[in-house]
């Protein structure tokens, strides 16, 4: 990687082909720009090493990705703080609700199936099965047929075992 240093600062050729780090370098022994532009600081440095006006555009355009990039990650570091913030808020009220809900006494209560139950298993739903035909879906599916076929099968097996228990005693 060449590098180059314009006005006390280090840069690297930013994505510059061949061509245009020779015509940089060209530039840099041979000329200086000769185009009316605005008289900024790193301008008049780079004019002082005798930069061409290309030379000049290639280093701004170096300079504005730069910020484009550091730019976009503080947007994109915003935009995930504030998603962080509604989840814990969302948390603490979720909790909230939750302590709300339990009884001051000391007698457990009893758990059931009620509306409360239904909207949190209806919310967790949403989050795992975004819609009835997706891979997730199926796979719910599959999970639930299988725990049901289980629960049939321990109780066809308990029957069997009952029968041949009572035939053996009956011997």
């Amino acid at each position: 990687m060449e590098v180059m240093v314009v006005a006390g600062q280090t840069r690297g050729h930013a994505g510059m082909s061949k061509e245009e780090m020779h015509t940089l370098r060209g530039s840099q022994r041979h000329g200086r720009c000769s185009a009316p532009t605005k008289r900024t600081a790193s301008r008049s440095a780079s004019r002082n090493l005798g930069l061409s006006c290309r030379a000049i555009r290639v280093l701004e355009r170096a300079a504005i990705c730069e910020v484009l990039v550091i730019a976009g990650g503080i947007s994109v570091g915003t935009k995930i703080r504030s998603a962080v913030i509604d989840a814990q808020r969302q948390q603490k009220q979720l909790a909230a609700d939750a302590h709300a809900g339990r009884t001051n006494t000391r007698k457990q209560q009893k758990i059931s199936v009620n509306k409360q139950f239904a909207k949190r298993l209806q919310k967790i739903l949403s989050i795992c099965i975004p819609s009835p035909v997706s891979r997730e879906a199926r796979l719910v599916l599959l999970q639930g047929a299988l725990l049901v076929s289980r629960t049939l099968l321990t109780e066809w097996i308990s029957r069997i075992e009952g029968w041949s228990g009572s035939t053996l005693v009956t011997l």
